[in-house]
């Protein structure tokens, strides 16, 4: 930010001069308004914002559902869902 300070998030929607950011995974829902003049620089994290416990919760089906929709992009006629 041009103040120094920083945010982290996933930049959901740029409009009218604001950025909408999702902070909070557990509530997409939940945007935080960002004038972009306020904003010196933007970039792309390296880290998931993903906590690295989470999977932690998954039982073996569902940690495999989830690695297939990653690997899909959520599309579900990808070949990752093809009976075999």
């Amino acid at each position: 930010m041009n103040d120094g300070s920083s945010i982290v998030g996933r930049l959901v929607n740029e409009e009218n001069g604001m950025y909408f950011v999702s902070q909070n995974p557990f509530m997409p829902q939940s945007l935080r308004e960002v004038p972009v003049k306020d904003v010196k620089s933007k970039s792309v994290s390296g880290v998931s914002i993903m906590l690295p416990w989470l999977t932690d919760r998954l039982n073996e089906d569902e940690l495999k559902d989830l690695i297939a929709y990653m690997v899909s992009g959520g599309q579900e006629n990808h070949q990752v869902f093809a009976k075999k």
